[in-house]
Parts: C-alpha cells; sequence; structure tokens
C-alpha cells in the first residue's frame, strides 16, 4: 500500500478553497467596505458606522426584521404541522377519511371559489381574525401597517 504524506491531501483541496475564497469571500469585505462609505462604491467618502446606525433606527427595516423573525419561527412549526399530517394520512388512522377530505378539499374545488372564500377569511376585519381576537389572542390577529394606512415614509 503506497503511504502519502499528511499534508498532501491538503494540497489538493487548496485550489477549491482558493476558489471558494475568490467567489464568497472577496464579495463579502467589498460589501462592508461599500456599506461604510457614503455613497456606494469605492470613491465615497468614509463615514464609519453611521449607516449601520440609519439602518436601524429606520421603521420599515424594524418591521422587516420582524417579519423575517416571524416567518424563521413558523418554518419549524409548519413542517412539523406537515410531518404530522403526512403521518397521520399514512397511518390510517381512525377518522382518516375525514381528514384526507379535509385536507384535499381545496385542490379539488374551482381557484377562484378559494380564491375568494380565502379572501373572506384572510381580510383584516375577516373571520379568521375576528376569531382570534374573540379568544383574546390580539398579538396574531392582523394588524394595519404604518405602511398601508396611506403614509408614506421616504
Amino acid at each position: 500500500m503506497l503511504r502519502t504524506r499528511p499534508w498532501v491531501p491538503y494540497l489538493y483541496v487548496t485550489p477549491a478553497l482558493a476558489l471558494l475564497a475568490l467567489v464568497f469571500a472577496y464579495p463579502v469585505v467589498r460589501v462592508v467596505d461599500f456599506s461604510t462609505r457614503l455613497i456606494r462604491g469605492a470613491s465615497g467618502p468614509y463615514v464609519g458606522s453611521l449607516n449601520y446606525q440609519l439602518v436601524w433606527e429606520d421603521p420599515t427595516f424594524r418591521d422587516a426584521l420582524e417579519h423575517s423573525a416571524l416567518l424563521l419561527l413558523a418554518v419549524p412549526v409548519l413542517t412539523a404541522l406537515a410531518i404530522f399530517f403526512a403521518v397521520l394520512l399514512y397511518e390510517g388512522v381512525r377518522g382518516w377519511r375525514v381528514y384526507r377530505s379535509v385536507l384535499f378539499l381545496p385542490y379539488i374545488l374551482a381557484v377562484p371559489i378559494v380564491g375568494i372564500v380565502a379572501s373572506y377569511i384572510f381580510q383584516l376585519n375577516g373571520a379568521l381574525n375576528s376569531m382570534l381576537r374573540a379568544v383574546r389572542l390580539d398579538g396574531l390577529a392582523g394588524r394595519r401597517s404604518r405602511v398601508s394606512s396611506g403614509v408614506q415614509r421616504w
């Protein structure tokens, strides 16, 4: 059996690592450099963390950050629910025909009908938000955002 020196495999991996650094690390460094300048590009005056302070003070950025956090939390919950329903339908537990019918009913109905019914359910004062407010889950109910109230911020 042929034995190689311990550093030889690293020699083979070096070109791939250099390509990854060129493709990923260099743009990240450039973006951080651009973000510390007054205008886009390397020719603008250096302002340090002023751009970051302005972003953190912007209410639109905070709303976007809140929505992203909610999505980050919702994805695992929805994945767990999907797995639960898949197991429920696969195992054939008691009442599986009812579960299957309720789950696949929107796929069988016409798309315009489903869209109209969903618009009534999911509107701001629709059935879903009314039920959530009735059981004192106001935080989960939809609320009017500052942007949609007609006030534009520039």
